[in-house]
């Protein structure tokens, strides 16, 4: 998922969050009360260089906090538990207060 914790921009690519994921944030945090354009590639790899966060069009540098996802998404052929989520925080504990004023997924 991707959401915002203190100003900066959190990406997880997960199977597991503990020990099978993708999962970093900006460097930078944004500056509150104003818009930006927040885009996420995903080039569909293993390794945290297959995420590029961009802040208002331009490449935004990332800290990498775990690069270790080893198994495909197919889920062994299960249904997904949890969905994709978009500006979820990191839970009901602890919500976020954005505004999002359009999300689109599209298959490169």
């Amino acid at each position: 998922g991707v959401h915002a914790d203190k100003g900066k921009i959190h990406v997880n690519v997960t199977n597991v969050y503990a020990d099978d994921a993708i999962r970093l944030e900006t460097e930078q945090a944004l500056e509150a009360k104003r818009w930006y354009h927040i885009a996420v590639t995903y080039a569909g790899s293993r390794m945290a260089e297959g995420v590029t966060v961009f802040i208002d069009g331009k490449p935004a540098p990332v800290k990498v906090f775990l690069d270790t996802l080893y198994r495909p998404f197919g889920n062994a052929g299960k249904a997904f538990r949890e969905p994709f989520r978009i500006g979820g925080g990191w839970g009901a504990e602890s919500p976020v207060h954005i505004a999002i004023a359009a999300a689109q997924m599209a298959p490169i």
